[in-house]
């Protein structure tokens, strides 16, 4: 039982299992150490890279909801995001789908499925993606079709001031200068 806890052990039992099946050498391994393990990142980083993807199955809960660890290990591995959707937790798989909803309605064209992930924009760039085109130039509705240029407003009558009024409502006898304020647009 002290071996099957003991992490040095495990971990270079692993290291000598050559055919494939390292992943069964830690099966031996108590409960509480494969817990261990598996909570650990560089630890599953480096098992990704030695054994694929499939080590996400014992992934702990905290790591499989880790958006930019499951982004990460994507990326490492040179595969698109949608490869490590399976090993997501539901919350993180659905908030996932999500934004693969929203990258469907965007106005750039879908990358092609085997593409890594793009390393985040820098700051020196401005935020902005130096591999993306910028988003195509097209009229927003109700704009003239021309860029660069504005449609006309339409011509629109203000109204004129109202003529004065005594107290009893009859008008009154001297109309006040006209408001500069209340013309007729045209």
């Amino acid at each position: 039982e002290t071996l099957r806890g003991n992490r040095s052990f495990i971990l270079d039992a692993a290291n000598r299992v050559t055919d494939g099946n390292r992943a069964k050498v830690f099966q031996y391994a108590t409960e509480t150490l494969r817990k261990q393990l598996f909570s650990d990142t560089a630890f599953v980083v480096a098992e990704v890279s030695r054994s694929g993807l499939e080590v996400l199955k014992e992934v702990s809960e905290d790591l499989k909801s880790d958006q930019k660890f499951m982004f990460d290990i994507a990326r490492r591995q040179g595969k698109p995001v949608t490869a490590v959707l399976a090993y997501c937790t539901p919350s993180l798989r659905d908030a996932l789908q999500g934004l693969q909803k929203v990258a469907r309605a965007s106005p750039y064209p879908p990358p092609p499925a085997d593409a890594p992930l793009p390393d985040p924009p820098s700051a020196s760039s401005g935020g902005q993606h130096p591999r993306l085109p910028p988003p195509p130039l097209t009229p927003a509705p109700g704009t003239s079709a021309k860029l660069g240029t504005m449609p006309k407003p339409p011509s629109t009558h203000v109204g004129t001031a109202a003529p004065a009024t005594s107290s009893t409502g009859a008008p009154s006898q001297a109309a006040p200068p006209a408001n500069p304020k209340f013309t007729t647009i045209r």
